[in-house]
């Protein structure tokens, strides 16, 4: 949570849920946070739910408001590889717990260059039960929780952009011929 944001919120009718905010703690670590949700920080202030609703948007606002004028400063940065060897080459996510134990691997890294995607990433260092310490950048994701910025680096192990873009140029030709059996049926 931005808690040093919301003090300078000065609106005397926010304060209160302000206050009930200010509280509590949310830890980017966390899956589920400890927070009360709005029905309980209504019950909390003896208010109404639809009350409680009004506020919360009004303060909303209100931050996006003073986020026009006062950047939001990302004071930290953690960053993740991911080494991982899909179970479906086709792209599609499934999870499968004891695949992804076997065809994967994970570790935290601070790096001072992001990897871009296409390029190879090396972990030299790394001996792991997999065999998977090298591969080629698929994806980079950032996200921004509070004032931290997570950076996660998806590497493939084996192909490089080349083979997905080639897969994708495969995927696309196939629904065009596909498409084009559809129309001359009709």
């Amino acid at each position: 949570m931005i808690k040093d944001e919301l003090k300078v919120i000065e609106d005397k009718e926010l304060q209160p849920l302000i206050s009930v905010l200010q509280q509590y703690e949310i830890s980017p670590d966390e899956e589920l946070p400890d927070v009360p949700n709005k029905n309980d920080i209504a019950d909390i202030l003896n208010i109404s739910h639809s009350k409680i609703n009004l506020l919360i948007q009004k303060l909303y606002s209100k931050i996006l408001k003073y986020f026009e004028d006062h950047p939001l400063e990302i004071t930290e940065c953690e960053q993740s590889i991911y080494i991982h060897l899909p179970k479906n080459e086709d792209g599609d996510f499934e999870f499968d717990r004891e695949w992804d134990a076997q065809h994967s691997f994970y570790m935290k890294v601070k790096l001072p260059v992001i990897p871009r995607i296409g390029e190879e990433i090396s972990l030299c260092m790394v001996e792991h039960r997999t065999g998977l310490n090298r591969g080629y950048v698929h994806d980079v994701e950032h996200t921004i929780l509070g004032k931290k910025q997570f950076v996660s680096i998806f590497v493939h192990p084996t192909e490089d952009y080349y083979h997905k873009w080639k897969k994708m140029e495969e995927k696309f030709k196939e629904r065009q011929l596909w498409l084009k059996w559809i129309r001359s049926e009709k």
